[in-house]
C-alpha cells in the first residue's frame, strides 16, 4: 500500500502499515484516496467496520461519479456526509409585458 500511495504523490514518510487487515481493506482506501483526488476538499475514516467521509462535490458529474464508488465499499457503519453541488447564483426571473408576440405576456428565465 505505500508504494501505491507513493506513486499517487502522496507523503507516506510517517506512514505506518501493519499486518492482519481485513480483505479488500487495501482497494477500499486506495479507492476513497482516488475520491478526494477528484474532490476539493474532504476527509475519510476508515476501519473493519465502518466507513466515515465527508466532502462537498463540486460539480454534478463528480457528485455521480464519487457517490458511484461510495456505494462499492461496504461496512456495518457508514456516515456519508457528501452534498450536492451548490448552484450559484441561483435566480429566477419573470416579466410580464402588456402585449407580447406569443399572446400570453409572461416570460421566464
Amino acid at each position: 500500500m505505500r508504494d501505491r500511495l507513493a506513486q499517487m504523490g502522496a507523503n507516506v514518510d510517517d506512514l505506518r502499515i501493519a499486518s492482519g487487515a481485513p480483505d479488500g481493506f487495501t482497494d477500499d482506501s486506495l479507492l476513497l484516496i482516488e475520491q478526494l483526488r477528484s474532490l476539493e476538499a474532504g476527509e475519510f475514516s476508515l476501519t473493519a467496520n465502518s466507513l466515515e467521509f465527508a466532502s462537498d462535490a463540486q460539480d454534478f458529474d463528480v457528485y455521480d461519479s464519487v457517490s458511484a464508488n461510495l456505494a462499492q465499499i461496504d461496512r456495518a457503519e457508514r456516515e456519508i456526509n457528501f452534498d450536492l453541488p451548490t448552484i450559484e447564483p441561483f435566480f429566477f426571473a419573470v416579466k410580464k409585458r402588456k402585449w407580447c408576440a406569443d399572446g400570453r405576456g409572461v416570460r421566464a428565465a
